[in-house]
């Protein structure tokens, strides 16, 4: 498994999708989950894991 590319986003408007797909289609969703409050650790662990990992995809996002 290619874990945290693989975690399902149990909420919002990518609900049921895996956060890979999500940093495919919709890499600015991480700047916007970057300020929420996730009460989920394993979640929470994976989006910052993603965030880490591919910065300066999410960053290009952001600014273009």
């Amino acid at each position: 498994m290619a874990w945290p590319e693989d975690v399902n986003m149990p909420f919002g408007k990518h609900r049921g999708e895996a956060l890979g797909q999500i940093l495919a289609d919709d890499p600015r969703y991480f700047d916007f989950l970057a300020d929420l409050e996730i009460t989920s650790d394993r979640l929470r662990e994976a989006i910052d894991a993603m965030r880490k990992k591919y910065a300066a995809e999410i960053d290009k996002a952001i600014d273009d």
